[in-house]
């Protein structure tokens, strides 16, 4: 993509070509400090933002966008009309305090936490300090039977719901705050990668 400059001096628009990327070789990762999540991925060194980024192919036209700087994943369908806007985000962090790991996978209002202090949990709101706790809050993959709760989902309960995640293809979601009621359907393609990336990077932590 060209990038666009206003010339100073007669106000005439410039192009530049950007620069490309630069593909990084396995046995450079070791002197550049930077660790890949898979060995089968592409490694390539962005200079626009001194970023090293690792990409992953995944089946059904599903792809991995990891940012190696600051751990930060992408999970999109590259048939999607937006893939990035519908795809799944990975963060994982440790506490440097108490040494308590955390992963999170986000979309939309949706996410899927891996706790070392509390385990895996499901929550369809992100806003959870704002969930009305007299109602309760449902998710449903498919036309399986709905999941409710009134706080967030944890344990046996999450996971189940996150193995039906991992072999359905749409999950709808309702819930409420202390005003008004609120609802979402969320494309499921790409989670499988996903839990499975979340998974890879918690065990790194």
């Amino acid at each position: 993509r060209l990038v666009h400059a206003l010339a100073t001096s007669d106000k005439t628009v410039q192009k530049e070509e950007p620069v490309p990327a630069q593909k990084v070789f396995p046995e450079d990762y070791q002197r550049l400090s930077i660790q890949p999540l898979y060995k089968d991925s592409e490694v390539s060194y962005h200079s626009n933002d001194r970023s090293y980024k690792e990409i992953k192919y995944f089946s059904n036209n599903i792809m991995m966008l990891h940012n190696l700087n600051d751990k930060y994943v992408f999970v999109v369908d590259l048939e999607n009309e937006d893939p990035v806007q519908n795809g799944w985000a990975i963060a994982c962090e440790k506490d440097h305090i108490t040494d308590e790991k955390n992963c999170v996978i986000s979309k939309f209002d949706l996410m899927i936490v891996k706790n070392s202090k509390y385990g895996i949990g499901l929550t369809v709101s992100k806003e959870l300090s704002k969930l009305n706790y007299y109602k309760y809050h449902y998710i449903r993959i498919d036309k399986n039977q709905p999941f409710k709760t009134k706080d967030m989902f944890w344990g046996q309960s999450a996971l189940n719901i996150i193995q039906q995640m991992q072999r359905g293809s749409v999950a709808y979601t309702r819930f409420y705050d202390w005003s008004d009621s609120y609802e979402e359907t969320l494309s499921l393609y790409g989670l499988s990668a996903a839990y499975q990336i979340m998974n890879i990077m918690y065990a790194r932590l």
